[in-house]
């Protein structure tokens, strides 16, 4: 199987359809990451009180899931193409209002135009057959003051492009993609880029914001 096959939404939802790749897929050293994540955002100066918070690509949800514990945000929207993943996200405990919405990231997010403080994606657009345009269909979700923040491998030492990732970025790769993306959609480049552990993450926020 290629990483196109593996990605469709047939095999996710059959693979998040056996508990035992749940389990295997809910493992400490992933949490541990979505906890470093989320205390990024507050580590960059940011603040989720109050604010409404998207994970597009959310999986499972379990970053929104931290996040709805540890801070007094508005509301939390999940979105994300497989049903299997979202029977999960509905079933963790959930503190304040948190909606899950089975969407295909290719298509019109109109619905959610300006809707968003603070949007997360992470480790989701190496799985994506056209990155760009899921780009192009999350900036305009954000709120004038909104900030989104990527997560993806680092292309450099990415041993899964083939199998599981469709696409890969080196970190300067990285930088040129969203600058791009920011010229195009938000007519700016308000963006940073760095290393988080062996990944790489990447804000990007209206102008208006920086």
């Amino acid at each position: 199987m290629n990483a196109e096959e593996h990605n469709t939404k047939d095999n996710i939802n059959r693979l998040f359809s056996n508990p035992n790749y749940v389990k295997s897929y809910i493992e400490p050293v992933r949490l541990r990451f979505y906890k470093s994540v989320a205390s990024f955002i507050v580590e960059k100066g940011m603040s989720y009180e109050g604010k409404r918070i998207a994970d597009v690509g959310c999986a499972t949800s379990h970053l929104l899931n931290h996040i709805d514990h540890k801070y007094d945000v508005e509301s939390l929207v999940g979105i994300d193409f497989a049903s299997e993943t979202l029977k999960i996200a509905r079933s963790l405990e959930w503190k304040h209002d948190a909606q899950f919405y089975e969407l295909d990231l290719h298509d019109s997010m109109d619905e959610f135009i300006g809707a968003f403080d603070i949007v997360f994606s992470t480790q989701t657009l190496e799985h994506v057959r056209n990155p760009t345009k899921i780009m192009e269909n999350i900036l305009p979700t954000l709120t004038p003051e909104g900030v989104l923040m990527i997560t993806v491998p680092d292309g450099a030492v990415d041993g899964l492009v083939g199998t599981l990732h469709i696409n890969s970025w080196d970190i300067n790769q990285l930088g040129q993609f969203i600058k791009n993306i920011g010229m195009s959609v938000l007519n700016a480049s308000c963006y940073e880029i760095g290393y988080l552990g062996v990944d790489l993450w990447a804000i990007l926020w209206n102008k208006s914001n920086g």
